[in-house]
């Protein structure tokens, strides 16, 4: 996942410095991913391996609605009940 993509996007990081963003500290790429889930267009979060996703999703401190949706989410596709 190229998480560098996002970094230029105003509304999604409209209340950072992201240059000092370094995407290669595990703690700045979950604060970019979890800023991504909360703030961007469902067009943007196409763009995500949705693999990642539910791989870091325990880590990123998501607000409870948002992170319930992912794991609603994940658990249908689990189930079989999305492709």
């Amino acid at each position: 996942m190229d998480l560098k993509q996002f970094l230029d996007k105003k509304q999604i990081f409209w209340h950072a410095d992201v240059s000092k963003v370094n995407l290669r500290r595990k703690f700045d790429r979950r604060w970019c991913l979890k800023q991504i889930l909360m703030y961007a267009v469902m067009d943007e979060i196409k763009k995500l391996n949705y693999g990642i996703i539910k791989k870091e999703l325990e880590f990123l401190a998501l607000p409870e609605n948002t992170e319930n949706l992912w794991k609603n989410y994940f658990r249908r596709c689990d189930n079989g009940n999305i492709k």
